[in-house]
């Protein structure tokens, strides 16, 4: 099965769906099922962005409901029933973790669903360890005529034939605008680098998307050679190593293969770790340039996600905790106007939620 939901982009809305689904009876109907899932979907997104100074979504999120359901029967967590859905037994078994909190085995066992029910997203995760990072080019719409500038976009993909492919790509699509000029760049690059699979461009983000709110993939903006690059890598392996914050993962198929990889899941409950955190906090900041005596917090997230492989909210959890020792060795501050959905800020919980995009060392 592939997937193929375009608005599904964060396996939250799965936990929403299970939630609702659980205290919703089949008598409810579908039809009330629905609509509460997708108004709790809409509240969900409202509040993210809202805490994090984003902007607010767009969209209505009406369809996302229907489509959050038949995920969950495709996962075997729900069922028709009666009038409308409930849940299996599998469904009342992750709903437990999620309700009491037992968050590193929901984590896995979610992973693991994902990667067995659908196809084009175990391939695209697969691409990621087998062959490194994907990078997608940001397109700048005073440089799009360039020549020069697409071969370079195309560098990280095409090797020695970029400069051919962005001279086709200008000669036979002149006159697009920026975005659809980003999307036919896009989609060579997703045809090159999955040639077995036919997935758009809009599917590719929005599995992508999930992917890291699964940990199983980091996305980054990065500039190489004058050009802006959304680059999206793996945390996970197929090869154990020394770090001992790898789990195995092993996923049956339905063609009765099986399919393996080491999940990286870091406690950063635990002291050592934390240090080892640390240590790499300190060697990011001999390579980043501060301002004010603060480092931008969001590229030093960046910097060492991708020098220890670790998942994003990993270094979010370890940094939550450093901030918590005594006596303290970092402190945070926030600058309104750097924060971005691909910047985006610390999520603080205390008494209060607060959020920081700033950081250094004490």
């Amino acid at each position: 099965m592939n997937i193929s939901s375009y608005n599904i982009t964060d396996v939250s809305y799965h936990y929403i769906g299970l939630r609702v689904l659980g205290n919703l009876t089949a008598e409810a109907g579908r039809t009330v099922q629905v609509k509460e899932i997708s108004r709790n979907v809409l509240k969900f997104v409202t509040d993210r962005a809202l805490r994090l100074m984003l902007p607010q979504p767009s969209g209505t999120f009406a369809g996302t409901g229907q489509k959050i359901c038949q995920e969950l029967m495709h996962f075997n967590f729900a069922r028709p029933a009666g009038r409308g859905y409930e849940l299996t037994e599998n469904g009342r078994s992750i709903l437990g973790l999620l309700n009491s909190q037992e968050f590193k085995s929901l984590r896995l066992l979610m992973a693991g669903i994902h990667i067995e029910t659908y196809e084009n997203l175990r391939r695209i995760v697969e691409r990621h360890i087998q062959s490194g990072p994907v990078w997608r080019p940001v397109v700048e719409a005073a440089r799009m005529s360039d020549v020069k500038y697409i071969e370079k976009s195309f560098l990280p993909t095409f090797g020695s034939r970029a400069k051919s492919e962005a001279t086709r790509v200008l000669s036979e699509h002149r006159g697009l605008s920026r975005g659809r000029l980003q999307d036919v760049m896009h989609e060579l690059i997703i045809g090159e680098i999955l040639p077995d699979q036919r997935i758009k461009v809009a599917n590719f983000r929005a599995i992508c998307d999930r992917l890291v709110s699964l940990r199983l993939l980091n996305q980054r903006r990065l500039t190489s050679d004058g050009c802006e690059f959304t680059v999206s890598y793996s945390p996970c392996t197929y090869l154990p190593t020394d770090r001992t914050w790898y789990v195995p993962l092993e996923v049956s198929l339905g063609n009765g293969g099986v399919f393996r990889l080491f999940y990286c899941e870091p406690d950063m409950d635990d002291h050592q770790q934390q240090d080892i955190l640390l240590d790499t906090i300190d060697r990011a900041f001999f390579e980043l340039i501060a301002e004010g005596g603060y480092y931008d917090l969001p590229d030093l997230r960046d910097w060492v996600c991708q020098e220890l492989m670790i998942p994003d909210a990993a270094f979010d959890d370890g940094v939550n905790h450093l901030l918590d020792r005594y006596p303290p060795v970092l402190s945070v501050g926030l600058h309104y106007d750097r924060v971005t959905a691909m910047r985006r800020p610390l999520v603080r919980r205390r008494r209060s939620v607060e959020i920081h995009n700033l950081i250094r060392r004490l």
